[in-house]
């Protein structure tokens, strides 16, 4: 192979082409999601959806020219393992940039190895502490929990529900999102009644939630990233748990309507477009763009994709549309991925700043509701 590359561009030169044309080798990135483990059902459609994009930019003739190779490991769910597989990349793989991981957990703990390499860092996971205080080189394409959680009690104000309670898984993500209700609530006029955390691989909530009913609590807020939210869904509706019932983006995939079964209905998520784009008006800013991606990912994988492939979708345009301009100066990128202005994802849209490596719009998202299991824009 080696001899094939040193020998191809004296042929190119003989027929009168630019070696250049023949030699240039393929821009490497590189992700790391959650494509296996108690996290799978969001690292799934990421995995399709990097798979789907990069095959689109190809066809298109790759970034000026020079095709694009997506290098993509799976964490199993496991930080250990994501970190494992961050070295990987820097050190074996030598990519340009890297999108992952796929759950707040996972990138709290690859963080500290991304600043000391120097390599930027693309993270679809929704922890606040990821993007605050800033990191030189990490970038957060999600919404963050602050957001969530404002969107949440802004809803639960609407309708004069003050009273509520927390149940939070006991990763870096349910810690994060545990702390930002902390900080918001008592501002907002809410009494929160009862704090209760579980394991993400428990199989039973029914006492945390007992505790949560006998507690008076109108609303449960339920931040958690794994399949266990199912389970807390069945829980409530057995103990006969009346309080309505937030949860956070991570709840948002057809997976988690069919692992709750009928005991889904009523509950609300803070959401995305991308399940609702059919009800969202067209003189939205993002609903071509998110039709598109949801038709070209039907086409290929015969299903629509879950709004976590649309986060990485955004990562990916990102990165993408700055190396187009700087090719892959990996210093000219993080500059270019701390100055966006108004970029427009699938999932949300991007105004970035030294001081803001998030830029997530929080009108980019959107109150939903499950109704004969489907998802549906919420009325206020």
């Amino acid at each position: 192979m080696k001899r094939f590359t040193f020998i191809l561009p004296f042929f190119a030169l003989l027929f009168g082409l630019s070696a250049p044309a023949f030699a240039q080798q393929a821009y490497k990135l590189g992700a790391v999601l959650s494509i296996t483990g108690g996290a799978s059902f969001i690292g799934e459609d990421q995995r399709s959806t990097l798979e789907l994009m990069t095959e689109q930019l190809n066809a298109r003739g790759g970034i000026n020219g020079r095709k694009v190779e997506m290098i993509i490991y799976d964490d199993a769910s496991d930080p250990t393992k994501a970190v494992a597989a961050l070295r990987r990349l820097h050190e074996q793989d030598n990519v340009t940039a890297v999108i992952g991981g796929g759950i707040s957990g996972n990138v709290l703990a690859m963080i500290p190895f991304t600043e000391k390499a120097r390599v930027p860092q693309l993270a679809p996971a929704a922890s606040g502490k990821i993007s605050q205080p800033p990191k030189e080189w990490v970038f957060q394409y999600c919404n963050t929990d602050v957001q969530s959680v404002a969107l949440a009690l802004q809803f639960l104000k609407g309708r004069n529900i003050t009273k509520i309670a927390m149940l939070a898984d006991s990763t870096g993500y349910g810690v994060s999102g545990k702390e930002e209700l902390e900080r918001q609530a008592p501002g907002k006029g809410f009494e929160v009644a009862a704090w209760e955390t579980f394991g993400p691989s428990d199989s039973d909530m029914t006492s945390q939630l007992s505790r949560i009913k006998a507690a008076g609590a109108r609303a449960v807020i339920v931040w958690n990233a794994t399949p266990a939210s199912a389970i807390i869904v069945k829980n409530a509706r057995q103990i006969g748990l009346d309080a309505i019932q937030i949860h956070s983006t991570a709840f948002q995939s057809q997976r988690m309507i069919q692992l709750s079964g009928e005991a889904i209905e009523g509950v609300f998520i803070t959401g995305y477009k991308l399940a609702v784009i059919d009800q969202i008006p067209n003189s939205d800013p993002q609903k071509k763009l998110i039709l598109d991606y949801r038709d070209s990912f039907q086409k290929k994988f015969g299903k629509a994709p879950s709004p976590f492939g649309a986060l990485v979708y955004d990562a990916f345009s990102a990165v993408t549309s700055i190396m187009a301009k700087v090719g892959d100066d990996k210093d000219k990128i993080r500059a270019g991925l701390e100055n966006l202005k108004g970029h427009l994802g699938a999932a949300g849209i991007y105004t970035t700043s030294p001081a803001d490596h998030n830029g997530f719009l929080v009108d980019s998202m959107r109150m939903l509701v499950v109704e004969k299991a489907a998802f549906k824009l919420a009325t206020k």
